[in-house]
């Protein structure tokens, strides 16, 4: 992560930017999200067009898992 305004730090309930500055983007999804995650990314990869968007969960700082929509472009 390069980059959170004030309503990234809300939502991942940071108290700074530092919390969520540098560290993997992978790492704020379950486990279980990262072989679909993968498989969109490699999609976008070999044919750089927009995929449509889906659902799936984050995860804050405390643990607390939220329902979130997905688009990659």
């Amino acid at each position: 992560v390069v980059y959170i305004n004030e309503a990234g730090l809300q939502f991942f309930e940071a108290e700074s930017a530092e919390q969520i500055l540098g560290r993997s983007a992978h790492s704020f999804f379950p486990p279980s999200s990262l072989p679909r995650l993968e498989e969109r990314f490699a999609q976008l990869r070999s044919a750089p067009v927009a995929l449509p968007p889906f659902h799936e969960q984050m995860i804050t700082l405390s643990g607390q898992l939220r329902e979130v929509e997905v688009q990659a472009t």
